[in-house]
């Protein structure tokens, strides 16, 4: 079965994973995939390189009837209980150019790589902003044996043996994954890809209930409104047992059955609280790296504003209003102007100082 946009933001860092994630990129059946790295695998010549991986205003131009190969912008790892399908975009795909088709495997972990066909006899410009692919993921309904990860990653398929690219073009992709595994953005993947795993190790009733926390009012529900109907049910039924008992004994058999029912949900409300401590520490962590990469530079501050421009009018979803990605590009905008302040300021103390 295949997961919807509602799926895709229910089972996110739980069956599986994708990074650099963005709101514009999800579709109502996937997510679609951006452009990484493109090589040609037969003369090893770069398209476009691991240096200009943070331009998406960048267009590529395929020769006509010349294969390229496209390692994904983003990084995915998919748990024992989800599969994927890579499929071409319709806008792509109107152009001539012909991405084939991939079935990825349960406990795949990286980037993918595809190969895409320009069947025109003349040159086709592409753009890199934008996705050319679309991700499909499905739920599987067992799940798959755990010693299929071994094979399923990125440098795992290039170093199967099968000869797929020369040397050449197979150490340019390597050095490109390279480049990318000290990167604040492959510090989330790990750091996500580590929460799901724990997730998935959960027994199900525990991973039922996390789900259920992790919605709108689902912590305060479970929290006040399930525990206050139980103590109430409880009382109600003590209520008419004793009613109905006069013997000593029974009623200090009733007393201690109603301690441990005090007992039970008082523990209930406690691993509730903790679990909900606990999401809200994995989120602060993985929004902490996120705060750290959004400082780091003027030029992923104008990184980001160019994302959101493009989700204003390109592809708004109900995640990211124009209005609310508007106030963003503005508070985005003011942290640029603080930054150019603070470096001028600090190059005019290095001139005074010499």
């Amino acid at each position: 079965m295949a997961l919807s946009d509602k799926d895709l933001y229910k089972h996110r860092n739980k069956r599986f994973v994708i990074e650099p994630w963005k709101d514009y990129q999800v579709t109502p059946i996937g997510y679609d995939l951006r452009i990484g790295y493109v090589i040609d695998p037969d003369n090893g010549g770069e398209l476009f390189s691991w240096e200009e991986n943070e331009d998406d205003d960048k267009d590529i131009k395929i020769p006509g009837e010349t294969r390229i190969v496209v390692v994904t912008k983003e990084r995915v790892y998919l748990s024992s209980r989800v599969m994927a399908t890579v499929h071409g975009k319709a806008g792509v795909t109107s152009k001539g150019l012909f991405i084939n088709p991939v079935t990825v495997d349960p406990h795949w972990n990286g980037k993918l790589v595809l190969t895409m066909y320009n069947t025109n006899k003349s040159e086709v410009t592409l753009r890199i902003k934008g996705g050319i692919a679309t991700l499909v993921l499905h739920s599987v309904e067992t799940e798959t044996d755990t010693h299929w990860q071994r094979k399923s990653d990125t440098k795992g398929l290039l170093a199967d043996g099968s000869e797929r690219y020369t040397n050449e073009v197979t150490l340019k992709i390597l050095k490109y994954l390279n480049h990318f595994e000290s990167t604040p953005g492959e510090e989330k993947y790990i750091k996500a890809r580590d929460i799901t795993k724990k997730f998935r190790k959960q027994w199900h009733i525990k991973r039922k209930i996390q789900y259920f926390v992790e919605q709108k009012h689902g912590y305060r529900f479970l929290k006040y409104g399930l525990s206050g109907l139980l103590i109430l049910f409880t009382s109600i039924f003590l209520f008419i047992i004793y009613s109905q008992l006069s013997s000593g004994v029974l009623e200090s058999e009733i007393l201690t059955f109603s301690g441990l029912i005090v007992a039970v949900n008082t523990l209930f409300i406690a691993y509730i609280k903790i679990l909900n401590e606990k999401i809200n520490a994995d989120n602060a962590v993985l929004k902490k790296i996120d705060e750290e990469m959004e400082g780091r530079s003027h030029d992923f501050l104008v990184h980001k504003i160019s994302d959101k421009y493009y989700a204003i009018h390109e592809r708004p979803t109900e995640n990211n209003s124009k209005k609310e990605i508007s106030s963003t590009i503005k508070e985005l905008k003011k942290k640029i102007i603080e930054l150019e302040k603070g470096q001028e300021n600090a190059s005019k103390q290095n001139q005074s100082d010499a």
